[in-house]
């Protein structure tokens, strides 16, 4: 896995502006595996090459601006966005994730004792690429949008910054979504 340098995070915020992201997590899809659909809206200040972090079992599509790209240039844990224009674009990331069994990324598992699945996720580090396609460098913020479809097993629950309440659904038919549950992160004007 190719780790971000402290030169290629300094270069990457100097083009990129992000403005948000909308991501769509179905964990009704498997045991292995969970589905993550990702829209990355960004600005870029300059024209200029850069990338995206992730770390799909299997990518299934990926699109710049309504053109589709090529999985297959994904290497290791980065996809390559050469040619930029100045202005605004939008990404769009289709792919299947791998549950984690030792507490990276989505760790999911069945507690013997009661013979319930649990999942939970801590995205720090790199494990948010575990998760869904970002800018993973925290100077990179941005608005996000979560929404999740889990099995009706039982309730579902999400976190957000003070600031904001998150949202979370009950029990509903299977399967459930919870509503998206927005967290701003950019910091309040005036701070630095």
């Amino acid at each position: 896995m190719s780790v971000l340098t402290r030169d290629e995070a300094q270069a990457r915020a100097q083009i990129l502006d992000v403005q948000r992201y909308t991501i769509e997590l179905d964990l009704t899809a498997g045991e292995e595996t969970f589905d993550s659909r990702t829209v990355i809206e960004f600005t870029a200040r300059t024209a200029g090459d850069t990338f995206i972090e992730l770390k799909p079992a299997t990518l299934r599509s990926i699109s710049l601006d309504g053109q589709p790209l090529d999985p297959a240039d994904l290497t290791e844990n980065r996809y390559p966005l050469t040619g930029l224009t100045e202005g605004p674009h939008e990404i769009r990331v289709d792919a299947a994730m791998r549950y984690s069994r030792t507490g990276e990324g989505m760790h999911r598992f069945t507690d013997p004792s009661d013979n319930e699945t649990y999942v939970y996720t801590q995205l720090f580090m790199e494990d948010v690429q575990r998760v869904f396609a970002a800018f993973d460098q925290p100077d990179l913020k941005a608005v996000f949008a979560l929404t999740v479809t889990a099995p009706r097993a039982g309730p579902s629950s999400a976190t957000a910054s003070p600031s904001t309440p998150a949202t979370a659904a009950g029990p509903s038919p299977p399967p459930r979504r919870s509503p998206p549950t927005s967290s701003p992160s950019r910091p309040a004007p005036g701070t630095p």
